[in-house]
């Protein structure tokens, strides 16, 4: 095995480019054999404004991901159809009786209660994040929807608030002074 390494080190040791050969590709590439210091700082330029585009790439998908498994949980608890463990149509009285919560139960703005009715609610969560379930009618057809309602923390303040559709549920998801909000309905096509 020795002897093997050796004529093959041998081999390639008698091997060499000609010197012509050298010549002409040194001419073709300008004479140059090094890099200058512009062309580093360009292609350093270049990886930091790649790195850069794929953070922000990776944080949106990252944000995305998150968005569809909040829309997802929404859809799948409103399709459960569970009662409400505390029935009242006051949010004050409502907030009273779910007192373990760490946040305050109110009503997202004039515009809701106007539009919706409070039937009650009971506890749940939003990914592990302690969540309160409500059940409202409308005032407008008497549907039944789901608003859920929990304390905006870092990592659901990435979500984005808009309308969804998931497994044949409308989600609509928005916050207001560091309150998150997801108002499920069934799909109406109308």
């Amino acid at each position: 095995m020795r002897d093997f390494e050796e004529i093959l080190k041998k081999y390639y040791e008698s091997k060499s480019m000609p010197d012509e050969r050298i010549e002409y590709l040194l001419s073709e590439s300008g004479g140059r054999a090094k890099t200058s210091f512009v062309e580093y700082f360009a292609y350093a330029a270049i990886a930091v404004v790649l790195v850069f585009f794929s953070v922000i790439i990776y944080n949106s998908v990252q944000n995305r991901d998150l968005t569809g498994r909040v829309v997802a949980e929404i859809a799948m608890n409103h399709n459960k159809r569970l009662s409400v463990d505390v029935v009242t149509s006051d949010y004050r009285t409502l907030g009273e009786k779910m007192d373990k919560l760490d946040f305050p139960i109110r009503v997202p703005d004039q515009s809701f209660l106007d539009n919706y009715e409070l039937i009650g609610g009971r506890y749940c969560s939003i990914l592990g994040y302690f969540a309160a379930q409500l059940k409202v009618r409308s005032r407008k057809d008497g549907r039944i929807l789901t608003l859920y309602v929990t304390k905006l923390n870092p990592e659901l303040a990435k979500l984005y608030p808009d309308s969804y559709h998931h497994d044949n549920t409308e989600i609509r998801l928005w916050e207001t002074d560091g309150i998150l909000y997801g108002l499920a309905s069934d799909f109406n096509p109308d």
